[in-house]
């Protein structure tokens, strides 16, 4: 009896430990880590910080900009991403284009994706800077407008008043004339 428990026991043994068996090991599966691209971060972050007001922008750029000089690489995401915000300073915004093109020198695999977002920010921005110059002349325009306006205003002011000082001129001719015409009238009834 001892033998037939220790010959169960031998079996059980052996297959649980796999012993004896002719199947071959399962493969291990290769692990494979996703590593979000660089344009995928900045973009998805982008996205997800619409909705901060200029004050938390502000604050939020201030604070990482702090921490980003020793920082690692998701910390300059994030401060690339700040800085493409729409209430972001042109500063900020420049300091953006910077980081993102040391995003594509630092991974020489992402470059071609990192250097398409760079042309479109670079873009942008010019569109930007043309609507800030013409904004810019909008309003000199409008305040040398304002400035000629104030001025013909003033000249007007003043035409008017002499308008007024030239009838009130006239009308006192008129009445010496009117008087001139009386003596003469006088004048010719009494000679006759």
């Amino acid at each position: 009896m001892k033998l037939r428990w220790l010959v169960v026991w031998v079996v059980v043994c052996c297959g649980v430990a796999g012993c004896g068996s002719n199947k071959p090991a399962a493969p291990v599966a290769p692990k494979v880590v996703v590593r979000e691209s660089v344009v995928a971060t900045i973009l998805t972050c982008v996205q997800e910080n619409r909705g901060l007001s200029r004050q938390d922008q502000r604050s939020a750029y201030a604070d990482l900009d702090k921490q980003v000089e020793g920082g690692t690489e998701k910390d300059q995401l994030r401060l690339a991403c700040l800085g493409l915000h729409e209430r972001a300073t042109s500063r900020q915004f420049r300091r953006s284009l910077d980081l993102v093109a040391a995003q594509a020198e630092a991974h020489p695999d992402e470059a071609a994706s990192v250097q398409g977002l760079l042309a479109l920010l670079k873009r942008f921005d010019q569109e930007r800077v043309a609507r800030w110059v013409q904004q810019r002349n909008h309003r000199e325009a409008q305040e040398r407008l304002a400035a000629e306006k104030g001025q013909w205003t003033e000249r007007i002011t003043l035409l008017e008043q002499q308008a007024e000082q030239d009838q009130a001129r006239i009308k006192e001719l008129q009445q010496q004339i009117e008087q001139v015409k009386n003596i003469e009238n006088i004048i010719k009834n009494r000679e006759r």
